[in-house]
């Protein structure tokens, strides 16, 4: 555990220690009903703080999900009647260090798959991505999609992405309209 007592922010931090994290093995495997029985309150926390952590960085983004109704959607893939899939991101100590949550978008008028869209992810870990990439690609091509997408309203992402070959398709612009 690193001590931030000094005054050293973690930007600091990570730039004076000098290596890179190494990228960890990682296996992405698709859970099950048991998986998601035995590890949803786990899970729960973990899409909790995803949801706090988009009121403080990105107010404007309000999530439109509570962690219930993440988990129906998974349950609806589980049994066939939804494309929604979780994926559990497994290091060598079978820990789980992170979670992709995807939907096969298929095309509204050949119904055919297009994309796998990344709806939820989050690694609490260094590197986890990085190393599950190839296999989130792996996972797009069984489903017979043609890319790989996600969205995000935090900037980072738009340079972490690049960075593992993704592009800008398309920039949203939303107003709420209230009432």
């Amino acid at each position: 555990m690193t001590d931030f007592s000094t005054g050293e922010s973690i930007e600091q931090w990570r730039a004076n220690r000098g290596v890179e994290p190494v990228t960890p093995a990682i296996n992405l495997v698709k859970a099950d009903q048991a998986a998601l029985l035995a590890h949803w309150p786990f899970l729960r926390k973990k899409l909790l703080s995803l949801t706090a952590k988009f009121q403080r960085k990105a107010p404007n983004a309000a999530m439109r999900w509570v962690p219930e109704q993440v988990r129906f959607e998974i349950m609806k893939g589980l049994h066939g009647n939804g494309p929604v899939e979780l994926f559990l991101a497994l290091g060598a100590d079978d820990e789980i260090k992170g979670y992709a949550i995807t939907s096969c978008q298929m095309d509204p008028f050949r119904n055919v798959p297009l994309d796998l869209h990344v709806w939820l992810l989050s690694t609490w870990y260094p590197k986890v991505l990085e190393s599950a990439i190839d296999q989130l690609v792996a996972i797009a091509k069984e489903r017979g999609c043609t890319a790989l997408e996600y969205t995000s309203p935090f900037d980072g992402w738009a340079r972490r992405g690049q960075k593992l070959g993704f592009q800008m398709k398309f920039v949203v612009w939303r107003k709420e309209i209230d009432g």
